[in-house]
């Protein structure tokens, strides 16, 4: 004959206050999507309005302003001049004498 007056149970349950990580993927997964999807949506708005933009600057080509010519001029010959100063300095020998020879 047995007593089960006394005597314990030992249940091990699993679960309980055991965390799954399967629900944090899936929302992690889902997350991510979210972001993915919304900055494809963010960037087609802006790519939008940027045409948007581009569009009516071209329709009103007659308000922009005219590129001075005499700036142009000045920044060609500054630039032209820069380029007769390098081959100047390329062509030019060393004016130190290797002492290996």
């Amino acid at each position: 004959m047995q007593l089960k007056i006394f005597k314990t149970k030992k249940s091990f349950k699993k679960g309980g206050l055991h965390t799954d990580p399967e629900v944090y993927w899936v929302l992690s997964l889902c997350l991510a999507f979210a972001i993915i999807i919304s900055s494809f949506i963010l960037a087609f708005s802006m790519f939008q309005n940027i045409n948007k933009d581009i569009a009516s600057s071209n329709n009103n080509s007659a308000s922009t302003q005219l590129i001075n010519k005499d700036r142009v001029k000045k920044i060609l010959d500054y630039f032209s001049t820069r380029k007769k100063k390098a081959v100047q300095i390329l062509n030019s020998p060393a004016p130190v004498v290797d002492p290996s020879l």
